[in-house]
């Protein structure tokens, strides 16, 4: 696991095609955000969350991320918003448990 702070620098919700199906379906298409963070030691790191977020994220935020790094893009496990303080994906652990995220 790795984790990154830093500012969105790019933001982009597409869609891709379920990774998971074993015959191509243009109908099994799955929501994507990709992310471009600029690190505060200057660095650029490209960000993929695949699946519904429940919370959003704008150009400028700080966040953090909690990922793993797969050829150098992060697979992001969970997403925190530090500007709104809130969630971008489903809360992990027991507080996405408690509050039915």
């Amino acid at each position: 696991m790795i984790e990154v702070r830093g500012e969105v620098d790019l933001k982009d919700r597409s869609q891709m095609a379920n990774p998971w199906s074993l015959k191509p379906d243009p109908r099994q298409l799955i929501p994507v955000l990709r992310l471009r963070i600029l690190t505060e030691s200057g660095n650029r790191v490209q960000v993929i969350c695949k699946g519904e977020t429940p919370g959003d994220v704008d150009i400028g935020d700080q966040v953090i991320i909690s990922g793993i790094d797969r050829g150098g893009v992060i697979h992001a496990k969970s997403i925190y918003n530090l500007t709104t303080n809130s969630w971008v994906t489903p809360a992990p652990g027991i507080l996405g448990r408690i509050f039915g995220r």
